[in-house]
């Protein structure tokens, strides 16, 4: 599957109020989205947990269904301090 977009390495907002909006502009709604964490070359988002081994939320996308923009969130409580990066695949 070829990559039709890429974000290269972002940072997340500071806090879980405030996103990040990643512009691509394909002028439709992407099929297949790569979100992907980034951490000193540690390839995706860790599994966290917390009382009684429940994993909590990590970060995700909203407006993916947008057709100029995603919106990318991380929760507060959710402890990561890598990058993240989004790839469009056709």
């Amino acid at each position: 599957m070829p990559v039709i977009f890429d974000s290269g390495l972002l940072d997340f907002a500071l806090n879980e109020s405030q996103y990040i909006e990643v512009i691509h502009n394909l002028g439709a709604c992407p099929q297949v989205i790569q979100f992907s964490g980034d951490l000193d070359g540690v390839i995706g988002f860790p599994t966290i947990t917390g009382i009684g081994g429940v994993p909590m939320a990590g970060p995700y996308l909203e407006d993916a269904t947008d057709s100029n923009k995603l919106k990318v969130y991380k929760p507060d409580i959710y402890l990561y301090s890598g990058k993240f990066r989004i790839r469009i695949m056709e």
